[in-house]
């Protein structure tokens, strides 16, 4: 298995128009025509907004990755809160940062003691 340069695609695929800085932890994302902006992710928050994007959508088969077809589903979701005048970012930054990504430190399923 392969493991993708996750911003470098991300940047490849949005045409320079998503960008994740892996070293801040930031992504940035840069509305036609507007001031761009970011939000505070690290990798593995953004793989899971990615995943949650493709998850999120029905659309027809396509020759294009799965991680391809889950940034365009994402620059084309915050293209368009942008375009309604909403931060495009402000579902991810409403949202506690436990639900962004899971932590190994408390149990998801209720401990059964007998």
């Amino acid at each position: 298995m392969v493991e993708l340069d996750i911003a470098h695609e991300v940047r490849r695929i949005s045409a320079s128009r998503l960008a994740f800085d892996r070293s801040a932890q930031t992504l940035t994302f840069r509305p036609r025509g507007a001031t761009p902006v970011g939000i505070a992710a690290d990798e593995q928050t953004l793989r899971n907004w990615l995943q949650g994007a493709l998850l999120s959508v029905d659309v027809a088969p396509s020759r294009a990755q799965p991680h391809e077809r889950a940034i365009e589903v994402l620059l084309r979701r915050l293209q368009e809160r942008h375009d309604r005048g909403h931060d495009p970012f402000a579902d991810y930054r409403d949202r506690p940062r436990a639900a962004l990504t899971p932590s190994l430190h408390e149990p998801t399923l209720p401990v059964l003691v007998s």
